[in-house]
Parts: structure tokens; sequence; C-alpha cells
């Protein structure tokens, strides 16, 4: 099950794919080329689809499907927002890569801000949930962040939402409030921006954030969702979600568990290599190219040696 929204999804059964638009009371069913075993979506128009041996791309939510030249033993996906690229992990050996692609939220469109955000505000992961300050309105915004009850209240113009946001204890200013401003990317799936303090919305610092896939109904669960995204670089599972809300720990001691599993270890191994050999943290920036090399299950040794025989390590140590 896949939802770009909390009104848009899909899900794959065993005879084809169900589409739904209204958050799951009502489903249709779309024609599919094969019967897919996955299917991921980067907004209600741009999707994808594997057998396990193919990857097929749709523009038109589900309706129609083309082909792409990739192919494998047991394709997984992955897709990558800021490559505009969908990634498939060939039988836990190699990553390949489709053609670019043109999405939805390009050439003008408008994309939606309501829903939640997997974000990081200079250096402090959190999600933030967007919801229409009036009923059916998709320009005047109200939002919650972060696990202690932080609010925005926000106007949309086209892809930019500005707007004030206020924390505990006092909700008001300097220190408590202030004011923010945030620039959708191209795709609609993520964006970027700064905050501040009182009435600048720069002096904070940055504040980014990607589309988070999995309904989060709490402040508990909103924040073992922000955990999973800031440690493992992935959505929660339905289990972890039910698991970690019911122990009571704060995020803190969640992340510090998570951050000591053997998948923990995993991850950080490969951020380790990536800020050795290419000298960046791909937790946030690329948690697909991230999540591929932790896949793999190379060895320390033969993760090294990947990463030196990619072609931006190359262009690194040709600069």
């Amino acid at each position: 099950m896949f939802f770009a929204s909390d009104r848009v999804g899909w899900v794959v059964t065993a005879g084809g794919l169900l589409h739904t638009q209204d958050g799951g009371g009502h489903w249709s069913e779309l024609p599919v080329p094969v019967t897919f075993t996955e299917v991921e979506f980067i907004d209600g128009s741009l999707g994808f689809g594997t057998d396990g041996q193919q990857l097929y791309r749709t523009q038109d939510g589900g309706a129609t499907w083309s082909s792409e030249n990739l192919r494998g033993e047991r394709l997984t996906l992955q897709t990558d927002t800021v490559s505009e690229r969908a990634w498939a992990l060939d039988a836990g050996r190699v990553w390949r890569r489709s053609s670019p692609v043109r999405f939805a939220g390009a050439g003008g469109k408008r994309c939606a801000w309501l829903g939640e955000w997997a974000t990081k505000a200079s250096g402090e992961p959190m999600l933030l949930t967007l919801f229409p300050a009036e009923e059916g309105s998709r320009s005047k915004l109200r939002g919650l962040y972060a696990a202690d009850g932080r609010r925005v209240v926000a106007r949309a113009e086209g892809n930019t939402l500005a707007g004030a946001w206020t924390a505990p204890p006092s909700h008001a200013g300097p220190e408590h409030a202030g004011r923010f401003r945030l620039e959708l990317s191209v795709n609609c799936t993520s964006f970027a921006g700064h905050w501040g303090f009182g009435q600048s919305d720069t002096d904070g610092g940055t504040w980014v954030g990607a589309r988070y896939k999995l309904p989060v109904i709490g402040a508990r669960e909103a924040m073992v969702a922000t955990a999973y995204r800031a440690t493992l670089a992935r959505d929660v599972e339905p289990e972890g979600l039910q698991y970690w809300r019911d122990t009571g720990l704060p995020q803190d001691q969640i992340e510090a568990c998570l951050r000591h599993s053997e998948e923990g270890a995993r991850v950080h191994e490969v951020r380790a290599a990536y800020q050795e050999l290419l000298g960046r943290d791909p937790l946030w920036a690329d948690p697909a190219g991230l999540r591929g090399w932790v896949a793999t299950g190379l060895t320390r040794g033969d993760l090294v040696e990947a990463i030196r025989a990619s072609a931006e390590f190359r262009d690194r140590e040709t600069d």
C-alpha cells in the first residue's frame, strides 16, 4: 500500500492494482501491464511499478503504464526526488536507475502543501503536519511539528509557504515565536527554506523536509516516525510504530536504541563511508542512496571499494 497524500493512494493485490481518491472510502481497479509486486508514487500522477523483473512508469496516476529500459532478476523500488529518478535494487547486488522524468509539479503546476513532512530545522529532526486553517482551503494552513506541540500558521502562494511559528511554553516572541519561508522543489516532494526569531525569517537557520508516506495519528506517532527518519533514513513500519509509541520513551532514547540496533550500525557504517570518501552525509540529502548501500549487505571493505569505483568518487578525486 502506498499513499501520496492523506486521500490519494494505491494498493497492490493478487489481481492487480487498486486506487482510492477519498482516503480508502472507495477503491477502483486500474489496468496494469503485468502483475506488480510493488508500486511507489512521487505524487498523485507520477509513479513506478515493478513485477520484480521490469520497471514501469506512469504519469497519470496509474491509468496507463510504459516500460523503462531497466530489467533485473529481483527488482525492488526506491525513488530519488533529488535526481528525479527511480532506483531499483537488483537481487541485492547492484543499483540501477531509470531515465530522468519530468514530475507533475513542473511546468508551473501548483503543489499541495497539505500532509506530513519529515523535516530538519537547524539540525533538529521533526515531523511537520499541515492541514487547512479553514474547511476546504489549500492556501490558509495551520500545522503542528515536533513532539512538544510547536505550531505554525501560514499561507501558501504557489510553491512558497510563508508564515509564523510558535513554541512552548509561552508561544510568544522573541524566544518562542518567529517566522519562516519555505520553497517546494519542482517535483513537489521536498522543500527548503529558512526560519527565524521575532520578525526575522532567516536568523534561526535552515529548514528542509521531504514528503512523508505513512499517515501519522498523534504526537507520539510523529515522534517515533521522526526518530526513524533521523537514524535509519526510512519510514517506520506499522509494527515498529506501535511498539515504540507504547514504550513511552522520549525521542532521544528511541533514537539511541535504533542507532545501537544491527540496522542502525549498518546505517552508521554507510554514512561514515560517505563522509570519508565523498565528503557528505546522505542521511537527509540522499536517503535512497543510503538505503541502497545498506541493503547490499557489503562488508566495510567491499563497501569502500564500491564507492571508490563510483563516478562521484572519481569526479571528486579529479577536482
